[in-house]
């Protein structure tokens, strides 16, 4: 799916081309830009030296973007996934207190409800958003994706996020068609 195509009149914004990414263990798919590439196990330690980095890491050379995700086994309702967002963000803003954090905002236009935030992180010059959504079908409790951009592409990657979330399906393995779903 072509998200932005260059050269449309008015259009000032550079091609976005979507592709279907699925979750290795096949609890969602969603569409993401082309040309995000898996981070090998052994680099995610070195990039995300934490006691628990993200299960998942990709990463868009040419944008400079990183996307991250963890799924955690905590039971999360659908609708406590606003409440899940409120918990993170008011976390992050007591870890991070020296960035700019956005209010938690609610997409609710794809199957999946993700409640998500933004925190502009001024020393790097770049914009971090988390997002939390529940895997209800899979009772495995919920996932939280993140992705990082230079900070200038801002308006750019909330409107790729915005297509991001509102295309989240969870599945079962065998369940997920790799087909996307119609806009």
């Amino acid at each position: 799916m072509l998200l932005f195509e260059a050269g449309t009149e008015g259009c000032i914004q550079e091609e976005v081309e979507l592709e279907i990414w699925e979750h290795p263990d096949h609890l969602w798919k969603m569409e993401i830009p082309s040309g995000f590439m898996t981070i090998e196990e052994g680099r995610i330690r070195e990039d995300f030296p934490y006691d628990t980095p993200p299960d998942i890491v990709l990463y868009h050379e040419k944008e400079e973007t990183w996307m991250t995700m963890q799924v955690f086994d905590k039971e999360l309702k659908g609708e406590e996934t606003e409440e899940a967002g409120e918990a993170i963000r008011k976390l992050m803003d007591n870890t991070y207190p020296q960035y700019e954090i956005t209010p938690v905002y609610c997409g609710d236009e794809g199957e999946v409800p993700v409640a998500w935030f933004a925190m502009t992180m001024e020393e790097r010059k770049a914009e971090h958003v988390k997002g939390v959504f529940s895997l209800k079908n899979q009772n495995q409790g919920f996932a939280l994706l993140t992705l990082t951009y230079p900070e200038e592409e801002k308006d750019k990657w909330r409107t790729v996020l915005s297509v991001i979330f509102s295309s989240i399906e969870e599945g079962k393995k065998g369940e997920l068609d790799g087909k996307s779903r119609k806009r």
